[in-house]
């Protein structure tokens, strides 16, 4: 049986799980929401053990396929680096000149 406490845990728990079975209903499965669903799953989980109910299933599908990563083109970007300035040109930003007072002279104040 569980505490008062652990009851109200679960019932936030559950609430909380709602939201985020909406988010997946209005926006599809995002990492972010499949994420956060079963970290939420995983503290209920935990909190009702004590009562054997082990039958929580997630509504998002197991990721069979690794993250996607950045991959840099070294060679492309060194080529563009050096190309730059030579094939295409570069914008020359003129600005007006700070206003400051050259020298010491106390007459001018």
């Amino acid at each position: 049986k569980l505490s008062s406490a652990d009851q109200q845990s679960v019932e936030k728990l559950e609430m909380i799980e709602r939201i985020y079975m909406q988010g997946l209903k209005m926006c599809g499965q995002t990492d972010m929401l499949c994420d956060g669903l079963s970290k939420i799953q995983l503290l209920k989980s935990e909190l009702l053990k004590s009562e054997g109910n082990d039958d929580l299933e997630s509504p998002c599908a197991p990721r069979t396929t690794p993250q996607k990563r950045v991959a840099w083109d070294e060679a492309t970007l060194k080529q563009h680096f050096l190309e730059r300035g030579h094939l295409y040109g570069t914008m020359k930003i003129d600005h007006p000149d700070t206003p400051f007072l050259a020298g010491s002279d106390e007459s001018l104040l």
